[in-house]
């Protein structure tokens, strides 16, 4: 049995010099001549990708630019930019460069692994679908985490204030007992009269 070839293909890529990252005519025309050779059924979600390789002034630094595009009408007239975020599956912490290629064995062991294990790979538009609901809701829950963590560090930082307010106080009372009882005494007043 041949497995169609076509079903593996999601886009297509142009590699430019220093021009604009904009769809040239004939980028339009090639484009909707692939979404119809290869199907119907990719439509809005076969991608053009442009990347565009640029120089300094000095020609000492060279950097690439890129950008997703996909079809947002019938016609393939008008093009969006489709969003491009990379999450990073490496060992967190570590920044420095490895001699082997640690990342493709910690993306095939542990709770990733099992995620997309349980997944079927028929790659079907629905399965792209549910992936990206997945993606929005993992989002979504970090999200909620981060606003949750944000307000704990609020409150650690007023129970903070509060310490040293109440260390304050209790410095100024030792050393106003120190001095007298009657000194004590009427710290302790101007000290309850300002906490009010």
């Amino acid at each position: 049995k041949k497995r169609r070839r076509t079903s593996e293909v999601v886009g297509w890529y142009r590699f430019r010099r220093n021009t604009s990252l904009q769809t040239s005519l004939r980028e339009q025309v090639l484009h909707q001549r692939l979404v119809r050779k290869l199907g119907q059924g990719y439509g809005n979600y076969f991608l053009l990708a442009l990347f565009r390789g640029c120089t300094s002034s000095n020609d000492a630094t060279h950097s690439m630019e890129h950008v997703f595009l996909r079809s947002t009408d019938p016609a393939f007239k008008h093009y969006s930019a489709v969003p491009l975020h990379i999450v990073n599956l490496g060992e967190p912490g570590h920044s420095d460069y490895r001699m082997y290629p640690g990342s493709a064995a910690s993306i095939h062991q542990g709770a990733f692994c099992e995620v997309l294990n349980s997944l079927p790979a028929d790659g079907s538009i629905e399965m792209v679908n549910h992936m990206h609901r997945l993606h929005n809701l993992l989002h979504t829950k970090l999200r909620e985490v981060l606003n949750s963590v944000a307000e704990s560090e609020e409150d650690v930082a007023t129970f903070v204030d509060d310490i040293v307010q109440l260390r304050e106080k209790y410095g100024a009372l030792k050393k106003a007992a120190a001095v007298g009882p009657s000194t004590a005494a009427s710290a302790s007043e101007s000290i309850s009269t300002t906490s009010k």
